[in-house]
């Protein structure tokens, strides 16, 4: 083993960065912690980067994972949204939302601890969501989005064959039963996508967004005729068993020190087309 790797305490601290030792210490003593699903007993035993740190609540219902959360430190924290969570409601939401499952878990680490919602991800899609853990690093966020300095890219399955590469831009306006679609009175709403390969009749996209409307992917290639495989909202029918929709990249300025920051999540197992025609071609290369 690389003497020079971290070592649990050290990945927790990152996990945690506010927390006390103390606190570390008793998470590992009360068994609650694991390292690639081991549970361990020394916060000395080494856990390089590329081994999976879990933190399991008292009850065992929720987790903070190595997985979910891939990075924390003082000012943000980037997290990993599995399919069907919502990213965040009301207060008096009973569902679990990613907020609030991350707000309990900074809480026993941290006694209030607190973590501020930048953007949303749609309850169906999965992949990266940045929180802000103070009001300073909030505002810096909120700005680069204004200003567009942020970078999202998504991947896509959809219907249908576009062309190699293209821009799209609408104007869409959310309605009465919360369906979004083309409105004169809408707000602009603008994306870039590239084709990565064709498997029969679908297509793998990626996209990148330059604005953040409500459903804006989804609605915007679905006006095109090329609806993202397992949308039922904006699509048809078609087997899918989840939303093909993953958020795969993420690029901000650190808001402590301006750098370019890049964070990165590939596609889970199960984001491919149930139903696989038996030809296909890549035009990733």
């Amino acid at each position: 083993m690389d003497s020079s790797s971290p070592n649990i305490l050290a990945r927790l601290r990152e996990l945690f960065p506010d927390a006390r030792v103390t606190t570390l210490r008793k998470m590992v003593a009360d068994g609650r912690v694991e390292l690639n699903g081991v549970r361990v007993r020394s916060v000395n035993l080494p856990a390089p980067a590329g081994d999976q740190v879990t933190v399991r609540d008292p009850s065992d219902r929720n987790r903070v994972s190595g997985k979910e959360i891939i990075f924390a430190d003082a000012h943000i924290l980037i997290f990993d949204k599995p399919i069907g969570l919502i990213t965040s409601t009301t207060r008096d939401e009973r569902r679990p939302t990613a907020i609030a499952q991350l707000e309990r878990q900074i809480d026993r680490a941290q006694p209030g601890g607190r973590i501020y919602l930048v953007h949303r991800l749609d309850r169906d899609a999965s992949g990266l969501l940045i929180f802000a853990r103070d009001v300073r690093t909030l505002a810096n966020l909120k700005m680069q989005f204004r200003r567009h300095t942020i970078t999202r890219r998504y991947q896509a399955w959809v219907h249908g064959h576009p062309p190699k590469s293209g821009e799209l831009t609408d104007t869409l306006a959310e309605d009465t039963l919360g369906r979004v679609g083309r409105s004169p009175s809408g707000k602009p709403a603008r994306l870039q996508y590239r084709l990565i390969r064709t498997l029969g009749p679908y297509s793998l996209l990626e996209v990148e967004l330059y604005t953040g409307r409500k459903h804006q992917i989804r609605v915007q290639l679905a006006l095109r005729g090329w609806p993202v495989l397992g949308d039922r909202l904006y699509g048809k029918a078609d087997g899918q068993k989840r939303l093909l929709l993953h958020a795969v990249e993420l690029m901000i300025h650190h808001p402590a020190d301006g750098r370019r920051t890049a964070f990165r999540s590939p596609p889970p197992h199960d984001f491919q087309p149930v139903r696989r025609p038996p030809t296909g071609r890549d035009l990733s290369r």
